[in-house]
């Protein structure tokens, strides 16, 4: 089986054409031979590339705690940076968990819309804290859930295929009170980094429902699939689909998980006693000299009556805070259940050497919870992690991770195991209030407990040797290099007293083989050589010469390159086909499957169109005759509404390969490459009221949008008044100019009824290439808000040898493309959802105004303005063309309305897809135009 990009696996399977052979490659072999060569020569273009990560989570329990940000993130800002920060290394990637940004105890907080100023509020507090220069990629939230991830300017470059997703595991296990966050992120083309920020079930005997949050996180969570092809990722030769966690190699795993310590409350905190910071008095060893507190560091006490000593508090006390915690931790219930396999299985966590992050008075450094529910200290707020074992020579890893294959079934299997249990009690969940965690109601599995799989469980006359922490860097070895995680740091911090959580931090310093551009493109360009000398060395032999246009500024020739792309501008390249062999070559474009899932083969995707310029286009090939000449034309034309809004979504770029065959030689690749220009055709009236003013228009806006914070809204886009007061101004113009020879009769307003609205009344027709090279400059004007004059867009399409464009022909192409426009508005002027309700209303006045008196309600605003302006500016319009006209000037208004209601309707009113047709779609088109026509004032 031939290896495809996308797997970090070495084996490569002989090519048939690597001997010593004559056998000719076929296009498929070709075409795998290229890649299994790509594959194995893997580690000529990976470079190792080391970033430094800094995750941070905090549970700030709904309070403003945006003052103590600075105080510890990012991590320079804090004391224990120096001592495991790599010495001139800045910190590339910056992580924040948060847990409870708002209120998730209140029902109505997880099941209505959340808002947004919440994120936003959070992204500009982190924002400010860290350098210059740093950039939010991710912000994904759920409920109270946020997880902020910000790249410096120096990593972006290797960030790719952003992708976000959320889980909920809260009520009825889906409800977003308690769930997890992630963000996925692809570095140098090669790894698949996932970060995830967890809230799972909160009280101190809800362990079971704990490990099934965590399991329904790994099993459900899934991001969308890469932008584009990868090298280096695994497993190959899938379709583009969802990727679950078990397609991630490194993962970071930060939050409040909520697990306790399996100990009475009265000795943890006896224990602890001794070692807690400021807010205690001073130990016995201590009296007479300033404190150092392992947490806080040098402080000075007033005197105070002494506490007992560590082993007065309590009989197991240690003698050193490291030991009381390692005492501790042997009690942890993560710890526990990692130990037994219930949860995060193949996860590690570095040394803990700071007190429990929960639960403290507010305001206090060291005070632990002295309310009345007095809780238990706990290290609730954890960082872990997790890198994936890749597959070796194409077979299976032997370790199954939490979210692989096997971690998926044990997923499924631990939760099945939690309900079965739990049904033995009737009781799925039980809602929890009044426990020592009645501040906050959750959704726990019953009491029943779930046994760890049987594969994992210990001996009960087993001691249990395994240590309280794990070593602080994991690594696997790939045959292209290592992937290596080395944890620097890994701390809470005390001092920060806005919330009952201390936040804790870590660093990561994360090393792995990245793609190398430069280096890869030297590669790809040796190996297409190579299939070059494989071939046979029979002929026909065919040279191929794309054009480049002078000025073009694109110095590959072996790329056709088509430049800057708009919308409706057909853009034509040639190129020349020799026969330079010594027998007669036969030519024809090698089809392929449809992108959009078609039946029908095609030779490029939709946008292009291929033909050989003197041959017959029915037949799907040439002869070429050596020393034969053929051109082949190439034509780039976007004019589909929904290519439009895939370039402008980037759900489709403009790049394609063309392949031409040659019978009995070898394939020619023609790589076809433009730069798309954002245009508004198809965009809605909602998201263009958004745009704001001196920003250039809607390619402006589409440029720098994520960068743009949230804006008034207009009533109306500045669009619609611009083409609107263009058609207006150069319509009365053109009325009102004269010729000394000329006579009114001749002129086309005055004898063509219905101009310049209606297609048939056109004087400038498509004569040639001009009339779409004219609308093409009105578009560019409209896209980018500049005059629709200005010589810059009227001129942008057409050829230097082109005469000037005249007023009437302008208005003529400005007409069309208000008409176009306005018809492909993705919602419509009035949507299609009012259909039904504009054909049963018609020609009723009263009806009419009741459909336009809901249009606001079901749409927005936003659409009844622009209705209403436009009948104003139709009005306005035929008032115009009337001026001079002698006679009833309302009849000869009624006469023109009559010519143009119908392209008006069609703009006006967007009709629904699967409308009726036949005589009843004949009737509906009636009352359409009735029903505009009730609006327009006489």
């Amino acid at each position: 089986m031939a290896m495809m990009p996308g797997s970090w696996d070495a084996d490569e399977q002989e090519h048939p054409a690597s001997g010593s052979g004559n056998r000719q490659l076929e296009y498929k072999d070709a075409h795998s031979y290229l890649t299994s060569r790509m594959l194995a020569r893997r580690p000529e273009y990976l470079k190792t590339q080391s970033i430094r990560i800094m995750v941070g989570s905090w549970n700030i329990g709904d309070y403003a705690c945006h003052g103590d940000l600075a105080d510890w993130f990012p991590e320079a800002r804090f004391p224990s940076a120096s001592s495991s920060s790599i010495p001139g290394e800045r910190t590339d990637i910056y992580v924040l968990g948060l847990q409870e940004v708002m209120d998730v105890t209140q029902t109505s907080n997880f099941l209505k819309y959340t808002d947004p100023k919440i994120a936003l509020s959070w992204r500009s507090h982190v924002q400010a804290a860290l350098p210059a220069g740093y950039e939010c990629i991710a912000a994904p939230q759920l409920i109270g859930i946020l997880l902020l991830v910000f790249v410096s300017p120096e990593i972006k470059p290797l960030v790719g295929s952003v992708a976000t997703s959320t889980v909920g595991t809260g009520l009825m296990g889906y409800a977003g009170n308690k769930g997890g966050a992630g963000v996925r992120i692809v570095l140098g083309e090669t790894l698949r980094l996932t970060v995830v920020d967890c809230h799972l079930a909160a009280f101190a005997n809800a362990v079971d429902r704990r490990n099934w949050d965590a399991a329904e996180i790994l099993r459900r969570m899934s991001f969308e699939p890469v932008a584009k092809e990868v090298v280096g990722l695994q497993p190959e030769g899938q379709e583009a689909q969802s990727e679950g966690m078990d397609r991630q190699d490194v993962l970071l795993w930060c939050g409040d998980l909520n697990y306790r310590i399996d100990l009475d409350n009265a000795d943890v905190r006896a224990l602890l006693g001794p070692y807690m910071p400021k807010d205690l008095p001073p130990t016995h060893a201590d009296v007479g000299s300033p404190i150092t507190s392992p947490i806080m560091g040098k402080m000075e006490w007033p005197p105070v009556a002494l506490p007992p000593t560590p082993t007065e508090a309590h009989p197991n006390a240690t003698n050193s805070l490291q030991g009381t915690i390692d005492s501790l931790l042997k009690h942890d219930q993560l710890l526990k259940q990692r130990r037994e396999g219930k949860a995060f299985t193949g996860f590690k966590e570095g040394r803990i050497t700071f007190l429990p992050t929960y639960k403290y008075d507010l305001g206090a450094v060291g005070m632990w919870d002295s309310s009345e529910k007095a809780r238990a200290p706990s290290w609730c707020d954890r960082i872990l992690w997790r890198i994936k074992e890749p597959t070796q020579l194409g077979r299976p890893s032997t370790e199954t991770d939490g979210d692989d294959n096997g971690g998926r079934g044990r997923s499924y299997s631990v939760a099945s195991t939690i309900l079965t249990t739990a049904a033995k009690d009737e009781v799925l969940f039980e809602s929890k209030d009044g426990d020592e965690d009645s501040d906050e109601e959750d959704l726990v599995v019953s009491r029943a407990e779930s046994p760890a799989p049987k594969h994992i469980q210990k001996r009960q006359d087993e001691k249990d040797t395994t240590p309280v922490w794990d070593a602080h860097s994991s690594s696997v070895t790939t045959p292209f290099g290592e992937i290596k995680l080395d944890m620097a740091d890994y701390t809470s911090h005390q001092n920060v007293t806005s919330s009952d959580h201390k936040p804790v931090s870590a660093t990561f310093t994360l090393t792995f083989p990245a793609v190398e551009p430069e280096l890869r493109a030297k590669v790809h360009a040796e190996v297409a050589r190579e299939v070059d000398r494989l071939e046979n060395e029979r002929r026909p032999v065919v040279t191929v010469i794309i054009d480049q246009p002078n000025g073009s500024g694109h110095g590959d020739s072996e790329v056709l390159h088509f430049g800057e792309v708009r919308y409706w501008e057909r853009q034509r390249r040639e190129v020349m086909v020799a026969n330079t062999g010594a027998s007669m070559a036969k030519l024809n474009f090698v089809r392929r499957p449809a992108l959009d899932g078609g039946a029908k083969e095609v030779i490029c995707k939709q946008w292009l169109s291929v033909e050989f310029l003197g041959y017959d286009a029915k037949k799907d090939n040439i002869e070429l005759q050596p020393g034969d000449v053929a051109t082949i034309s190439i034509t780039l034309l976007i004019d589909h509404m929904q290519q439009v809004l895939d370039l402008n979504n980037q759900r489709e770029v403009l790049d394609d390969v063309l392949i031409l065959r040659v019978d009995g030689g070898r394939d020619v690749f023609i790589p076809v490459s433009a730069k798309w220009l954002y245009s508004s055709y198809g965009t809605t009236l909602k998201e263009l009221v958004k745009i704001p003013e001196s920003i250039g228009g809607f390619r402006g806006y589409c440029e720098c949008k994520a960068e743009l914070a949230e804006g008034p809204l207009y009533s109306a886009p500045r669009e619609i008044y611009r083409l609107t007061q263009f058609l207006c101004d150069t319509t009365a113009d053109v009325v009102s100019t004269l010729g000394p020879d000329e006579k009114i009769e001749e002129r086309r307003w005055f004898s063509h009824l219905g101009w310049p609205l209606l297609k048939e009344t056109w004087k400038y027709t498509d004569d040639g290439e001009r009339r779409r090279a004219v609308e093409v400059g009105v578009w560019e004007a409209l896209d980018t808000d500049r005059e629709f004059d200005d010589d810059s867009c009227v001129r942008v399409a057409l050829g230097i040898d082109q005469a000037e464009v005249g007023k009437e022909e302008h208005l003529e192409a400005a007409a069309a493309v208000f008409l176009r426009w306005l018809e492909g508005l993705g919602d419509g002027v009035i949507p299609a959802m009012f259909w039904d309700e504009v054909v049963k209303a018609g020609g009723d006045v009263k009806a009419a105004e009741q459909v336009l008196n809901r249009l606001p309600e079901k749409t927005g605003q936003v659409h009844a303005n622009v209705f209403v302006y436009l009948v104003g500016f139709i009005t306005e319009l035929l008032e115009i063309l009337v001026k001079k006209k002698e006679g009833d000037r309302k009849k000869e208004m009624e006469k023109i309305l009559i010519k143009v209601l119908d392209p008006l309707a069609k703009a006006l009113v967007k009709k629904p897809e699967k409308a009726a047709t036949g005589k009843q779609g004949v009737r509906e088109e009636e009352a359409r135009r009735a029903w505009v026509r009730r609006f327009i004032e006489m």
